[in-house]
Formats: structure tokens, C-alpha cells, sequence
């Protein structure tokens, strides 16, 4: 199952803070008897990883949704849905590895402009920029501004020479590039990268930190100088 890392470059990170503890990052807490807002809390995990100076981490992050269920007998039109996302710290680097659901991941993103304890800025890419750099794609993704429809795929081998994609190409934006990334044992991996600065496993490794050194050789072998960094809003 793939599994996606946003990368995050980190300026605050107050890991003393919940070394031994979860600790709720939201500034402002509940009082007693009084049902808790949406809330996120970390900690350190107990997963080992022994790629350079990263540390593990887990956090729970819960966001409103608006949605119609009803529980028992009684209707509600909002939930508070509960996420859970691993993190990957090195201090060193000053960058943070954010692993789970994209929707948990975005939220978990917007909100930590509100926390105390941790500060940071997200990536964009170079879209076309990275394209360059590429020998060869398998599967791409645009985004349409205008017209009826708004996203679409291609897929094959050296799909970026083909007429269909040089015609998208001139119609809209590249949002995600699919290609083969060259891994430590030589052999060719396939691997994602999307505008948002994600970057996406494919294959399945034995460790995390297999994972965590793939992700990281990605980013500095091709994003570092087709990326920019965006401030939380």
C-alpha cells in the first residue's frame, strides 16, 4: 500500500516538551465538564528509527466534519474525527516528516499556526522544474483552472513524449509526477512527488528507516532547489 511523507521544514520544536508525555499542542484548554473542542496531542513513540538523527513520533489529531448521522437515537450534523499521523524529527536538518491521511496531514498543517510548541512552513514544487530533471515519467497528474474538468491522468511508459501530454501541458498544470528514483541497493524504485510537497513509497520496506532515507534522498537529490517554502496561513 503507498504510503506518503509531507516534508516540512521545522522552525520550532519543542520535543522536551512531550519526551515523556502526550502533550496537547491547542494553546487553550477545556474547562472541566465542558466537551472538549477538536484537539491534537504528541508524543514520542516507541517506533525505532535509525536513519541520522530523526526521531519518531505520533500524533492524534482530530478535525470537524460536516456530516449527517445519527448515533442512537439522537441526529447530529458534525463530528469531531479522529486522525493519526507518524512524524519523523531531525533536529539536525530541521525537518519533519508527516506520514497518514492527506486530509489529517493538510488539517494537522493549518492548525499548527494556533500551537505553541511546534512552527512550520510547508514546500511547494517546481512542477516543471522537476519534470526536467526527470529521465522518464509513468504517471502524471494536471489541474485544469479552466473548463468542466478540473483534473486528469496519464500513464505509461515515457508518458511526458507523448501528443496527449504536451497538448495537457499547454491546458493546465502539473500537480503530480510518478518515476523510477534510484534507492541505496541500486535497484529502481517507484516513487511520487505532488506540488504540495509530498513525496509517495510505493513498495513496501522492512524498516522505517528504509523509508525515511528514500524520502530524504528525493528531496535533497531533486526538490531542494526547485522548492520553495510556504508560511502557514
Amino acid at each position: 500500500m503507498p504510503k506518503s511523507y509531507k516534508a516540512c521544514l521545522v522552525t520550532k520544536f519543542s520535543r522536551a516538551e512531550f519526551a515523556n508525555k502526550p502533550l496537547f499542542l491547542n494553546a487553550q484548554q477545556n474547562l472541566d465538564k465542558v466537551d472538549r473542542p477538536p484537539s491534537t496531542s504528541i508524543w514520542r513513540s516507541r517506533d525505532k528509527i535509525t536513519f541520522k538523527d530523526f526521531e519518531s513520533y505520533e500524533i492524534e489529531h482530530e478535525r470537524e466534519e460536516e456530516v449527517f448521522c445519527r448515533i442512537g437515537s439522537t441526529s447530529h450534523t458534525k463530528i469531531i474525527r479522529k486522525g493519526f499521523i507518524k512524524a519523523y524529527y531531525s533536529e539536525n536538518l530541521g525537518l519533519l516528516f508527516l506520514c497518514g491521511k492527506k486530509a489529517d496531514i493538510l488539517d494537522f498543517c493549518k492548525k499548527t499556526k494556533d500551537f505553541p510548541f511546534i512552527t512550520i512552513q510547508t514546500l511547494s514544487i517546481d512542477m516543471k522544474k522537476l519534470l526536467a530533471k526527470l529521465a522518464a515519467v509513468n504517471l502524471v497528474w494536471f489541474r485544469f483552472p479552466k473548463g468542466e474538468i478540473h483534473a486528469s491522468a496519464l500513464m505509461g511508459s515515457h508518458v511526458e513524449s507523448t501528443p496527449e501530454f504536451q497538448r495537457y501541458e499547454q491546458a493546465g498544470d502539473i500537480s503530480t509526477l510518478s518515476f523510477f528514483f534510484q534507492v541505496a541497493d541500486n535497484s529502481l524504485d517507484n516513487v511520487m512527488v505532488t506540488k504540495d510537497g509530498a513525496i509517495v513509497l510505493y513498495r513496501a520496506y522492512q524498516e522505517i528507516s528504509d523509508e525515511v532515507e528514500i524520502v530524504l534522498s528525493v528531496k535533497q537529490e531533486l526538490l531542494d532547489d526547485i522548492c520553495t517554502s510556504v508560511q502557514i496561513r
